[in-house]
């Protein structure tokens, strides 16, 4: 939509349309009239000066449309004025989204998000804000994930935790670090952090609200031998877990019985395996797959190559029969079953754990519900989306030593028998 300031203008009232002055607020109606017209008085400045295109008002609310239009988050939209203020330091708007809706919401223009069934018959408003489904052909409200909510299906299965909404859900993660900043030294400090998933989301994840339960020093990475150091903290977590820990309700003056199961553990790939025990590397790479995982050695890189993922695209999807741009197949099997706790468990039973070896059962099976909960370790995405720009950047950019198409991959696709064009050529 194209406005001008004209257009804003417009929408003054004529009854208070000589309220707007250059020599400032005159006589109101009412305080909230006046008020209101000192904002606007405010935001119909000019954006810098000698600017004619656009005010204040006029750039923000530009800016917020396309906010909502295009689907911005809160921090993009954030970033952008804050880099505009660094071109032109003269730029008068709201330095963040919050300043942004403040200032929008005070001038009444605000909006309200209406729901709609996903086949336009009807919209989710008045009597029918808090239905979920639609009442002429029964679709959904929300959009529908294939995979089970995780936190409900702990509920089903442990009744009698689920009754007191006080009882804490944990989450666990764990890195290395090298805590004296040169590479030249030896060291993998590992802290195992548990964050508490009762509070809201914009506070479950700030370091204020984290618990460090261990601090694992060590000259080089633990490996299997992390399960040694995590039997304290797998102990204090069978002692939540089987008789509580007598706390205080601040909120209603009593004392009660707080139970705490940990729900999931959170890292990237390679403490994936240190903390469950299943190999990241080689044939069979896949914790999802596991022994399903289909693998081919790339003997010209000298690496492992994973091009199975289309298993996990809905049939329907179009990269399904897409031969050229993969591995010249169609690809119409469906994915494999995630391996269930209670399996991993029962192929483990009498396996005698030696730490330090490529096998071995996790710790965390101690804890007596975490066979059955269906969700155990989830992949921290905030490595794997810096790896994959990474690859993509280099290889547009052709970075030496960091590009993915280089002479070794492509004499890989020539024994592949896949992208012809991109086959070296004998001279």
């Amino acid at each position: 939509m194209d406005y001008s300031r004209d257009d804003i203008d417009g929408l003054l009232n004529d009854q208070f349309r000589d309220v707007v002055q250059d020599g400032g607020v005159y006589d109101c109606p009412n305080e909230d009239a006046k008020k209101f017209y000192s904002l606007l008085k405010e935001a119909n400045q000019e954006l810098y000066s000698g600017c004619i295109g656009f005010s204040k008002l006029l750039f923000t609310l530009r800016l917020y449309l396309l906010k909502c239009l295009d689907g911005w988050s809160n921090e993009s939209f954030t970033s952008l004025p804050e880099l505009l203020k660094e071109v032109k330091p003269k730029f008068t708007i709201p330095q963040s989204y919050n300043k942004t809706k403040s200032m929008v919401k005070n001038l009444g223009l605000d909006y309200d998000k209406i729901d709609a069934c996903p086949n336009d018959c009807m919209l989710f408003r008045n009597d029918h804000k808090d239905d979920e489904f639609c009442h002429t052909c029964g679709a959904s409200r929300y959009i529908q994930y294939p995979k089970v909510d995780t936190w409900k299906d702990f509920d089903r299965v442990h009744p009698d935790f689920a009754q007191d909404c006080r009882n804490v859900r944990l989450g666990l993660s764990s890195d290395g670090f090298n805590p004296v900043q040169t590479m030249s030294i030896s060291h993998s400090t590992w802290p195992v952090m548990l964050m508490v998933y009762n509070l809201p989301p914009w506070m479950c994840m700030k370091s204020e609200y984290s618990l460090l339960s261990l601090l694992i020093p060590w000259p080089r990475s633990p490996g299997n031998d992390i399960d040694i150091h995590l039997q304290p903290l797998i102990d204090e977590l069978k002692l939540l877990w089987e008789s509580g820990v007598e706390t205080y309700d601040s909120s209603r003056n009593e004392t009660f019985q707080m139970w705490a199961s940990l729900m999931w553990t959170i890292s990237d790939f390679p403490a994936y395996a240190i903390l469950s025990g299943w190999s990241t590397k080689g044939k069979f790479a896949c914790p999802c797959c596991n022994y399903g995982t289909h693998s081919r050695y790339l003997k010209h890189s000298w690496k492992m190559c994973y091009m199975d993922q289309r298993v996990f695209l809905p049939m329907d999807h179009p990269w399904i029969s897409n031969k050229r741009s993969f591995n010249g197949k169609t690809e119409f099997r469906p994915p494999r079953a995630p391996l269930k706790g209670i399996d991993v468990l029962n192929s483990l039973r009498d396996f005698q754990n030696v730490f330090g070896k490529k096998r071995k059962r996790s710790i965390f099976f101690e804890l007596p519900y975490w066979r059955h909960n269906l969700l155990r370790h989830n992949l921290d995405v905030i490595h794997i989306e810096k790896n994959i720009v990474d690859s993509i950047l280099c290889t547009l950019l052709d970075i030496s030593g960091k590009t993915k198409d280089h002479a070794k991959a492509r004499y890989d696709l020539r024994d592949m028998g896949i992208r012809k064009n991109r086959h070296p050529q004998d001279i």
